[in-house]
């Protein structure tokens, strides 16, 4: 080893100085760009699989000639995007209602706020009664389907139908159910069939309420109603 050492260092000392600054600083260059060829490796190395195999679908999605980058799900060279099977839409909710009985029923009490004679004071009445005889046919005043059943002291057995979108129908005052909680009803299917009346309400006799909710507010069922 002493005497390679020893002519290296002679070979570098009859070197002109400017050829050992050279030849200096491109050793020093080399140095640095295997130092940083070799940490770039080991970034690479260090990605997880997931971002290595994204980097090199992202490498191979370039369209052949044209410049243009396909993204996830573009078929190369058509432009052509890969699409899944599309949601169904969300139901909407309907913007025309049909009267719930048949025939043009005549209104008891309309929807308005106002002195009750039945519970004996101020109050919103929230739905449309409607002059029925018992056992009448109450229909869907749309498509929906049974989101509740109920039986009330006062109001009789009750249905509510969710009719799409933030729009719920709800029929009291029946009797006999033509339909069961869960069911699919279209709109003038026959539901159930008006009952007698409470003893409370039996001044007004047998008869139909009707009510429409938007979310969870109490809308006026007429404007619903298409024009007479």
């Amino acid at each position: 080893m002493k005497p390679t050492r020893g002519l290296s260092k002679m070979w570098l000392s009859n070197l002109p100085r400017e050829r050992r600054n050279a030849l200096f600083a491109l050793t020093l260059l080399l140095g640095t760009l295997g130092s940083l060829v070799l940490y770039q490796r080991y970034l690479i190395g260090t990605r997880p699989p997931q971002a290595q195999i994204a980097d090199q679908q992202s490498g191979a999605a370039v369209a052949g000639g044209s410049g243009e980058v396909a993204s996830p799900g573009t078929a190369t060279g058509t432009g052509a995007a890969a699409m899944g099977p599309e949601a169904p839409p969300a139901a909407l909710a309907p913007t025309r209602l049909l009267v719930p009985l048949s025939g043009s029923p005549r209104v008891l009490q309309p929807f308005a706020e106002g002195y009750s004679a039945v519970y004996q004071d101020f109050r919103t009445h929230p739905g449309i009664d409607f002059a029925a005889m018992t056992a009448e046919q109450v229909l869907a005043a749309a498509d929906g389907n049974v989101l509740t059943v109920e039986d009330d002291p006062l109001g009789g057995k009750i249905l509510t139908l969710d009719n799409g979108g933030p729009m719920r129908t709800r029929y009291a005052g029946l009797g006999r159910l033509l339909v069961a909680q869960g069911a699919q009803v279209k709109a003038g299917q026959p539901l159930a069939e008006v009952g007698a009346p409470s003893p409370a309400e039996a001044a007004m006799g047998p008869h139909l309420h009707f009510e429409v909710y938007v979310g969870d507010t109490a809308v006026n069922p007429a404007s619903y109603f298409p024009p007479q």
